[in-house]
């Protein structure tokens, strides 16, 4: 579950970067 936790902030993160 921790995985799929970090891959959503992953994608969160990259995306507020953009």
């Amino acid at each position: 579950m921790v995985e799929l936790l970090n891959s959503m902030w992953n994608q969160g993160m990259l995306v507020v970067l953009r």
